[in-house]
């Protein structure tokens, strides 16, 4: 197999006037790619050793001709040395050249069996280039990626052909959520260089953050979409300018702003009514095998589903202040068991989630696809705010709710039994280890507040309703 270094053909449109900086080996192959597909036009060739090259396939010219005023949409840098390569890029920044129009980028490569199929497979390379590259960021784990993927399906609205690759720190979070989406390129771990190979890279989390935008390109492929886009970075400059992305005063601030607005964690992401984001609705895919593999657990009873853990908290770690008390969780086992004994209690959580007692089954650590099926199937699932809450009432499982550091009224859906603490409550990001340790008391009072014998009271009253629906 051969593997050579390509032309970036992605980040320069078709027809584009463009210069190249760098006329040694590179840049001869970056004119033969780019003339073997008729792809754009290479007005000229720049190199600090012009007047040493008698090689090239046109005169090479001294930088010194290269002036702020001199006319190509791009200037793309042709050199393999990292050091080189950034000299050259701070070279033309001095002479007034936009950093927009500096292409730096040498990192995209060609394989190819051999030499008879290059050509082949560069034109392959350069196939379907004229679409739209989105790189999509999330931020956070399981749940939030559920109310992420509201943005993921507002954009879509607003987009024709192109292609929308995600950049996680947790791939089987993203797999289980954005899988199976229209526009989906690939899911990639962290360390990816998005920047270089995308038109587009959102950064969403807290806030929907445009960390870069080939406004040109945008523009003239999906007009409409980079109208939108244009309409968000405005809002990203007016909203939180002074402050950074990722912070604890940040995330309380939009929280207070939600508040404020009347907003909740999917509504907020409306940014200025930059995204049409109006409702708490997402289609969540469930895969086909995940079907199959949830008849082999052989449920005969009927079935609720609960969940002890935030974040695969693990048996022997501090549980997070959001956690409902495991001793209550085992008092409602008990008290179910002895209301209902034909229907079965089910654990579900990480593969390391501490056992508790009371439950008829444990699964621990399943394929997120096949736990879909399970909560979908589910008559209820009692748990704190988080991940499995989130997929289980996007799949239609009315979910009993216990509310304290975190808002109701921002992670609350309406459909379900949202139990919110009498006492304190919501320190959500008041203190950087808000998520482990109460500043008020002792422990997380807000949490035992809610008793088990409230929590069943609201529970009898959903299952009974439900069982005279299955009548």
């Amino acid at each position: 197999m051969y593997r050579e270094r390509i032309f970036p053909f992605q980040l320069v449109e078709k027809g584009a006037n463009i210069a190249l900086y760098g006329a040694g080996a590179l840049g001869k192959r970056y004119w033969e790619q780019v003339k073997a597909v008729d792809w754009c036009n290479i007005i000229e060739v720049f190199d600090k050793n012009c007047f040493n090259i008698k090689d090239f396939y046109t005169k090479v010219k001294s930088l010194e001709c290269i002036t702020e005023r001199t006319y190509y949409d791009y200037i793309v840098i042709a050199i393999v040395s990292e050091a080189a390569r950034a000299e050259a890029v701070h070279e033309l920044l001095k002479k007034g050249i936009a950093e927009e129009r500096i292409i730096s980028s040498v990192d995209q490569y060609i394989t190819y069996e051999n030499q008879d199929r290059a050509q082949y497979e560069l034109k392959g390379a350069t196939c379907g280039k004229e679409r739209v590259s989105i790189a999509f960021c999330p931020w956070g784990t399981l749940g939030d990626y559920v109310v992420l993927l509201r943005i993921y399906q507002e954009l879509i609205k607003y987009i024709k052909h192109a292609v929308i690759d995600i950049f996680t720190s947790h791939v089987a979070f993203a797999q289980c959520v954005f899988g199976n989406q229209p526009y989906l390129g690939e899911i990639y771990g962290e360390g990816w260089k998005w920047r270089e190979y995308h038109d587009v890279v959102l950064d969403v989390g807290d806030r929907v953050y445009l960390q870069f935008l080939n406004k040109k390109r945008v523009e003239r492929l999906e007009p409409e979409l980079a109208e939108k886009m244009l309409f968000l970075q405005k809002s990203n400059q007016e909203e939180f300018s002074n402050y950074p992305v990722h912070s604890f005063p940040t995330t309380r601030l939009i929280l207070e702003r939600a508040r404020f607005l009347g907003r909740n964690r999917y509504t907020i992401f409306q940014c200025e009514r930059a995204l049409e984001i109006t409702d708490t609705n997402v289609k969540l895919a469930v895969a086909q095998s995940a079907e199959q593999e949830y008849l082999t657990f052989g449920f005969k009873k009927k079935y609720i589903t609960f969940n002890y853990g935030a974040n695969q908290c693990a048996e022997g770690k501090v549980p997070q202040t959001k956690m409902w008390p495991k001793e209550y969780h085992v008092q409602l086992n008990r008290l179910m068991k002895e209301k209902y004994p034909d229907i079965e209690v089910v654990q579900l959580g990480a593969e390391n989630s501490e056992k508790l007692a009371g439950a008829d089954r444990y699964i621990m650590g399943a394929n997120l696809e096949v736990v879909k099926v399970i909560l979908r199937e589910s008559l209820c699932h009692i748990d704190c705010e988080g991940g499995l809450v989130h997929i289980a009432t996007q799949l239609g499982t009315r979910c009993v709710v216990l509310f304290g550091p975190t808002p109701s009224w921002f992670y609350g859906y309406e459909q379900n039994i949202n139990i919110v603490a009498e006492i304190c409550k919501e320190c959500l990001r008041l203190y950087p280890d808000w998520q482990t340790k109460c500043h008020k008391y002792d422990r997380p009072e807000c949490m035992y507040s809610i008793t088990p014998e409230k929590v069943y009271e609201r529970l009898v009253e959903h299952i009974d309703s439900v069982k005279k629906t299955l009548l």
